[in-house]
């Protein structure tokens, strides 16, 4: 009778744990950077590019690795995120230099994007129909932005491009029918066919 009742109560504290874990932690939430996520690769300039793993596994919340076994993740890779539905903020760590083409196209959650100050390029489509992406900063250090690197981010309502930037790809910022705000800090002219919404 004694083991019975051992057995229940160890079932019901073992329910009573699942539960409260349940209720304060939803993993798809939480900001990750655990490297099962990703899939690196190492460059010939001793350092890494990084893309997803699985993108069916990618959370919510993610964090990308400012290194992988010792060495700086420079690089994210062409194709890396795209369609990635599930990811609704992403965190680009420091060390990162060159954001690929397509990069997160098709992300159509993704409502939150940093980009550091290290990044110097956003190759083309990177963030293409990126469509919950409401505001944008690109950092002085970005010298050139791919052709539709923004495009189709229809709930893009602002733009600041910093002042490095000596390049902004054929339709940049196409069919971002809420943009209504561009703050260009560099010398260069914004053509329309940069900012056509129309197309």
């Amino acid at each position: 009778m004694k083991k019975l009742l051992t057995a229940i109560l160890i079932i019901m504290a073992s329910v009573c744990l699942f539960a409260s874990c349940s209720a304060t932690e939803d993993p798809g939430e939480l900001k990750v950077t655990d490297s099962s996520y990703f899939t690196f690769t190492l460059l010939e300039d001793n350092t890494y590019s990084v893309k997803a793993a699985d993108i069916s596994k990618i959370p919510k919340k993610l964090v990308i690795p400012s290194s992988y076994e010792g060495k700086p993740v420079t690089t994210i890779e062409d194709w890396a995120f795209t369609d990635c539905s599930s990811l609704r903020s992403v965190t680009i760590p420091d060390s990162v230099t060159s954001i690929g083409e397509y990069a997160f196209n098709y992300c159509n959650s993704l409502m939150s994007v940093t980009i550091p100050d290290s990044v110097t390029s956003i190759g083309d489509s990177a963030f293409f129909y990126c469509s919950s992406l409401t505001s944008v900063t690109i950092p002085d250090s970005v010298t050139s932005i791919g052709e539709r690197a923004f495009g189709g981010c229809g709930g893009l309502a602002s733009v600041t491009i910093g002042s490095g930037v000596t390049r902004i790809g054929d339709r940049a910022f196409t069919a971002c029918y809420k943009l209504i705000e561009v703050i260009n800090n560099s010398n260069i002219n914004i053509t329309k066919g940069s900012t056509d919404n129309g197309n």
